[in-house]
């Protein structure tokens, strides 16, 4: 599990019901979090500290989740980052987009936590293990 000494998961909206839920969701899979409301903020953190993992939402005013991505895309020391667009954009020209920028995956909301874990397991390497509710 990402821990402060190895990393954490970085969740980026600018819904804070949305970031709570999803960082909710990452903690109580025991995973450490945190989180930025738009790109600018998201930069900052990234910058002062990579994540292991980020959850990148695309609709967010003044700088979208797609232009964020291309920023981290162009920069060397964060471009092995995985992302996991968290979204409710479902277009094809929006997944393509996505896609062609190098994120891990996409999923679209609503999400459960089942999604979450398997989705950051996989990406981060770990053992599928079953969850019991």
């Amino acid at each position: 599990m990402p821990t402060a000494g190895n990393g954490y998961i970085l969740v980026v909206d600018d819904v804070a019901f949305m970031r709570r839920m999803l960082t909710t969701m990452l903690k109580s899979l025991g995973y450490e979090t945190q989180e930025a409301e738009d790109a600018r903020s998201a930069v900052a953190k990234i910058a002062a500290a990579p994540p292991c993992l980020i959850f990148l939402d695309l609709e967010m005013p003044q700088t979208t989740g797609l232009e964020l991505l291309k920023l981290l895309r162009v920069n060397e020391s964060f471009q092995s980052i995985p992302v996991i667009v968290c979204t409710a954009k479902a277009e094809r020209k929006s997944i393509d987009a996505a896609l062609k920028l190098g994120v891990v995956d996409y999923l679209c909301k609503p999400i459960d936590r089942k999604m979450v874990e398997a989705r950051v397991k996989k990406h981060l390497g770990e053992s599928e293990s079953v969850i019991s509710d």
